[in-house]
């Protein structure tokens, strides 16, 4: 298991298509600051904070440019392992499919953890430098800062299972983006309207908290607090293993051609 693990991420690694797609990343990055830059006095009289604390809360969110970029990631080497044959070789070669699975699901949120960073603190830095921070700086802002992102992560590789488990389903490319798109793009406006819903009706509000990633969508609209890091590490597990099993069970009754 472990061999396949290494191997996995050595290859995806390797990838043209993996740094034609972290280039990318940092290019949207780079041009989104840049015209934020130019806008920023219109930003501030609509009450839109554009500084760089800001930007690096929104770049938790799935939905944004690189968060999508991402995703469509992990679809196209999930569905690219099955286009190419490689998921019916590791078979045959004697690895247990939930080894090949759960292989993939780890070596592909290496990655995406990998991007997820980068994207992050390249917000944080270019939105510190261009924009301003916006918060004072300190050591405890640090601490601040590294334990959001942490509990960001925990619920961002959610999307990634939600990618790989849509792709494993499909095994197209093209139609898998697209659902994971729509799918993500339905998440969002949910969450939106539970938020608008909950004043009315705290129920549900407390309904959806515990829904890892409706907590995303909070730390991102409303702040970070120690009570929503809490209740993510207790509930994200248990749709850790949701993901994984439900995938690996659909996986071990597909046929692999």
């Amino acid at each position: 298991m472990l061999n396949l693990l290494k191997a996995d991420l050595r290859m995806f690694l390797r990838m043209r298509f993996v740094h034609i797609l972290l280039l990318l990343c940092i290019t949207f990055t780079v041009l989104g600051m840049l015209l934020l830059r130019l806008h920023v006095a219109d930003l501030s009289i609509i009450g839109i904070d554009a500084n760089g604390y800001a930007l690096l809360v929104n770049s938790y969110h799935p939905n944004n440019n690189v968060g999508l970029l991402i995703g469509i990631m992990a679809c196209k080497l999930t569905s690219q392992e099955f286009a190419f044959g490689t998921i019916r070789n590791k078979i045959i070669s004697g690895h247990k499919r939930w080894h090949v699975y759960l292989s993939l699901s780890l070596s592909l949120g290496i990655v995406a953890s990998f991007f997820f960073i980068i994207n992050v603190v390249l917000n944080g830095l270019l939105g510190s430098f261009i924009l301003n921070y916006g918060r004072p700086w300190s050591r405890t802002e640090l601490h601040h800062l590294i334990e959001m992102t942490g509990v960001a992560l925990v619920l961002f590789l959610l999307f990634i299972l939600l990618a790989i488990f849509i792709s494993t389903l499909m095994r197209s490319a093209g139609l898998s983006i697209v659902v994971y798109f729509f799918t993500v793009l339905s998440l969002d406006f949910s969450f939106v309207l539970a938020d608008r819903v909950s004043g009315q009706n705290p129920f549900i509000q407390d309904l959806f908290s515990f829904i890892p990633l409706y907590q995303l969508y909070r730390i991102i609209s409303e702040g970070y607090s120690r009570s929503i890091a809490i209740k993510v590490l207790l509930i994200s597990p248990f749709y850790y293993l949701l993901f994984l099993l439900i995938g690996m069970f659909f996986f071990e009754r597909r046929d692999i051609k």
